[in-house]
């Protein structure tokens, strides 16, 4: 979620985009969650809905051209969604700052904003989102400090070797201005902390459980072989010293090796693996001819096929169980959230 090189503007922009889904992550934590659709549908029996013609509210009119200068009326843009935010301090506070929250207006053309990794969003994806980082920033004060938000900005940058043209110009290609794209991520931060106060605080697994499905679910690490290839120039040897090669022939200047690296047992023919397997550590293989010359393997290490260690998995195991608990408990942070904030959808 874009490497097919069409011109090279598009395959500036769409190598930025990939990178964003990455970079942004925050933004799109709660919009992928699993089942936030059939959740928010759920739950819009229980809220108003009104469509604009039979609404006692004042809903945003509809941005017509003037009838006296005899252009056809047009629809620009339309209230899509309001939500009402009174949303109250918690209590003892002794600050008005965050008494009164403002309501918040979608229209139209939010709803067909792609999000700021350029994904488009359902309007229970949407939705959620306003609602989480609303719950964020007026009733936990999780509020973003501008630094941060610049600090966050600097790291993405600096990660991703990105200037401001081309930091800028990735939030243009998906239609954020600049300031827009700072409050999308301002909003994924706080959408984030809130997550983190409210489930992943409350993520606990216990050691037993973990060392249960360790037991269970036995993983292995492949055999890998780390090897250097060695290319010797026609005339060097004769057919015959080539057939008997030992460590003496293999120390002359004329052979030309590489650096060593790893493969994975996996990552070879099973040719190539046989002859391996075969080997010991530090011998070498068969010559093959090659072009100019001929070619030989020289193995400098084996690791053996291995069960991967508890240590080594604890945190995948950990992780792997949290799950189930974190979706029950993102599920009942949603039905409260569409329990408390009235929403109207406008037809």
């Amino acid at each position: 979620m874009y490497k097919e090189k069409i011109t090279t503007a598009v395959t500036y922009f769409s190598s930025l985009i990939m990178a964003t889904a990455f970079l942004f992550l925050p933004t799109m934590i709660v919009s992928r969650q699993k089942g936030i659709g059939s959740n928010v549908a759920t739950q819009k029996t229980k809220k108003l809905q009104k469509s604009v013609s039979n609404s006692t509210e004042k809903p945003l009119k509809k941005l017509q051209a003037s009838e006296d200068k005899g252009v056809k009326k047009e629809t620009v843009n339309e209230i899509a969604i309001l939500i009402y935010n009174n949303v109250p301090s918690q209590s003892g506070s002794d600050s008005k700052e965050f008494e009164k929250s403002p309501d918040i207006v979608l229209t139209r053309l939010d709803i067909e904003r792609p999000s700021i990794d350029g994904r488009r969003r359902t309007v229970e994806e949407l939705v959620m989102d306003q609602l989480m980082n609303s719950e964020a920033i007026y009733f936990y004060r999780m509020v973003v400090p501008e630094d941060a938000v610049d600090k966050y900005i600097n790291s993405i940058k600096e990660q991703h070797h990105l200037s401001d043209e081309q930091l800028r110009g990735m939030f243009k290609e998906v239609g954020y201005t600049y300031e827009e794209g700072r409050q999308q991520l301002a909003m994924g931060q706080a959408i984030d902390s809130l997550l983190n106060f409210k489930i992943r605080s409350r993520l606990i697994v216990l050691e037993k459980d973990v060392r249960a499905y360790y037991d269970a679910h036995p993983a292995y690490e492949e055999a890998s072989y780390r090897i250097k290839k060695g290319f010797i120039p026609e005339g060097v040897f004769t057919e015959e010293e080539l057939k008997k090669i030992t460590d003496e022939m293999m120390q002359n200047p004329a052979i030309q090796w590489s650096t060593s690296y790893w493969l994975l047992e996996d990552e070879i023919t099973e040719e190539r693996k046989e002859m391996l397997r075969a080997m010991k550590q530090g011998a070498y293989s068969h010559v093959e001819p090659a072009t100019g010359g001929y070619e030989v393997i020289r193995l400098m290490q084996l690791k053996p096929r291995a069960l991967k260690s508890f240590e080594d998995r604890y945190r995948e195991i950990s992780a792997l169980l949290q799950e189930p608990q974190y979706y029950r408990l993102l599920d009942e942070l949603k039905k409260e959230l569409l329990d408390k904030y009235e929403i109207i959808y406008f037809k």
